[in-house]
């Protein structure tokens, strides 16, 4: 099965990847989402979780970006230990964790996960990992389709490909549903794989 995973976090990140040298200084997440669709392409679960502030001021930018004011979040929120057991039970039997810039979510929530000094195995090995911004960098049937190249942000590569607006952009869940989205038409859009002589 596959897991489509995507994180609104308090900012961006100043260094390429997390390292318990320097965890303390990468984002902390303030919302999180997932899906877990079977091969048939049926989501099986679904999750959008906001994160309790422990500690920390959201940023007033980030606030407007994503519509999640501190005070909903104080509000509203889980703790952070909470939504990663969470996540546990959905990865147990993906196959594959899917994002765009997948890079940045799995790192974040890495972060989060040494903070909380738990198991750093993260994402489980057995997963393999697929990220939808470097795919599409790669695919010649995109270009030819939008006319988009390099790294294309989210919501210009699922208006391209998809012919519509993603509703509500910035919503963990929305910009999941997305990815999804375009991971499966990007799928759809490969040329078929010549039979062997």
């Amino acid at each position: 099965m596959d897991l489509f995973l995507d994180t609104e976090t308090t900012g961006l990140a100043h260094t390429p990847v997390v390292t318990r040298q320097n965890f303390l200084q990468w984002p902390r997440v303030i919302a999180v989402a997932w899906l877990l669709v079977d091969p048939e392409r049926n989501i099986r679960s679904q999750q959008r979780l906001l994160i309790r502030p422990d500690g920390f001021k959201v940023p007033g930018n980030i606030q407007l970006l994503t519509g999640l004011a501190q005070h909903q979040l104080e509000a509203e929120g889980i703790p952070i230990a909470a939504a990663l057991e969470r996540m546990e039970a959905d990865l147990a039997p993906a196959t594959q964790i899917i994002g765009h810039n997948l890079r940045f979510d799995l790192n974040v929530m890495l972060g989060e996960r040494l903070r909380l000094a738990m198991d750093t195995r993260f994402p489980p090995p057995h997963l393999k990992l697929v990220c939808t911004l470097h795919l599409a960098s790669k695919s010649r049937e995109v270009r030819k389709l939008t006319g988009l190249s390099g790294r294309i942000p989210l919501r210009l590569l699922y208006a391209g490909l998809m012919g519509r607006e993603i509703a509500g952009h910035h919503d963990p869940l929305q910009d999941a549903l997305a990815c999804r989205d375009i991971y499966y038409r990007l799928q759809d859009l490969r040329p078929p794989t010549p039979p062997k002589p």
